[in-house]
């Protein structure tokens, strides 16, 4: 059994080593913003790159998927998700009496929501673009450096750095919460509704 997952592991590791680093980085650009999931990304990237050119990457990737995620909400799709958001049940979150401040790290630490679904609801209630850009790209790198870590620490083979990595990321993830959570507990205490 842990012969296989050995081999198993280091079939993965040369998938990702072999990526070209050009399509990785549009990869992890563009592909969230049609929902799928960011953080393989984000490994592959740790394992291909290495931890500072893939921070770099992950980063200039953030940058531009938060932006064009949020003009696709806020502007070529906004009729389109807006009708497909109430089609669904659900409505356009509206600060009331919340911060924009406050909206904006609330949405981007709720981690079981994707990347494009942060970007859009973000971009669909309106909020300020200077102050989301700001905002959005520290704490998605945040969960970046996590992954990418992770990614990097798979190369070795390695426990120690696998279990530092999964440690690290864990502790970004946990940070997180208590952040929403704190958050969350000073939006009850403040009568702010969205």
């Amino acid at each position: 059994m842990v012969e296989e997952f050995a081999t198993l592991w280091k079939a993965a590791v040369g998938i990702a080593e072999a990526a070209p680093p050009l399509e990785l980085f549009f990869a992890m650009t563009l592909l969230p913003l049609v929902g799928v999931p960011v953080s393989p990304f984000w490994v592959a990237a740790g394992i291909r790159l290495g931890p500072g050119i893939a921070m770099l990457a992950a980063t200039g990737s953030l940058v531009l998927n938060v932006a064009f995620g949020y003009w696709l909400a806020n502007g070529a799709l906004r009729i389109p998700l807006s009708r497909w958001v109430a089609k669904r049940g659900y409505r356009i979150p509206r600060l009331s009496g919340t911060p924009e401040t406050q909206f904006i790290i609330m949405v981007r630490v709720a981690p079981p929501l994707p990347l494009a679904v942060q970007n859009y609801v973000l971009g669909l209630a309106d909020v300020g673009f200077g102050r989301y850009m700001v905002l959005s790209v520290p704490f998605q790198a945040a969960y970046a450096f996590g992954f990418v870590w992770f990614g990097h620490a798979l190369t070795g083979y390695d426990q120690w750095r696998v279990l530092l990595g999964v440690g690290m990321l864990a502790s970004i993830l946990l940070g997180m919460n208590l952040l929403r959570n704190a958050l969350r507990a000073r939006l009850r205490d403040s009568g702010a509704t969205l």
